[in-house]
């Protein structure tokens, strides 16, 4: 029984030995590389001049135009593409209201384009489209209750995150 003890003493202690050896030859390896990074001289360094930056080319394709908004209203309804009952001021009692935008006729690009209503700085709707060519109107809206009582704001946004718009509206 004690061999038994014995061997499991000594191949713990072994084990041990081999993690301070290891712990020891890694202490060491990384005192060398400081050694080596504090002793690189002037000379070796590269001159300032001599990095040259590569210049990267940009073809017309890859640069996308900014959407141009034509039109941007606040509306009670959206009739056969056409906004309806145009305000900034809502009774409290209407159940939706809608955000109505047309681009200019210039974009030929198709690009997401996302609309966000905010309430109290919270997002508590997004809604993405697709326009191009052959798609210049979008429009949503948002299921109004009495509990959204106050100031929204929807702001219109390019697929590379730049607000192209802020409509600003009141439930009242």
């Amino acid at each position: 029984m004690f061999k038994n003890v014995f061997r499991f003493r000594l191949v713990w202690i072994l084990e041990i030995l081999f993690v301070v050896v290891g712990l020891i030859v890694v202490v060491l390896f990384q005192q060398g590389k400081r050694i080596e990074t504090e002793t690189i001289s002037d000379d070796d360094k590269p001159a300032i001049n001599e990095i040259k930056p590569q210049q990267e080319t940009v073809s017309a394709k890859e640069v996308e135009p900014i959407p141009v908004i034509e039109k941007a209203v606040m509306c009670q309804d959206v009739d056969g593409g056409t906004p309806v009952l145009i305000k900034n001021r809502f009774n409290v009692m209407v159940s939706r209201v809608y955000c109505f935008v047309s681009f200019e006729p210039s974009q030929s690009v198709r690009q997401q384009i996302y609309h966000h209503w905010i309430y109290k700085n919270t997002i508590l709707y997004e809604q993405d489209f697709v326009i191009g060519p052959s798609q210049k109107q979008t429009w949503s809206y948002f299921e109004m209750s009495p509990n959204y009582r106050g100031e929204w704001q929807v702001k219109i946004i390019d697929q590379k995150a730049r607000v192209l718009q802020v409509l600003e509206f009141v439930l009242e």
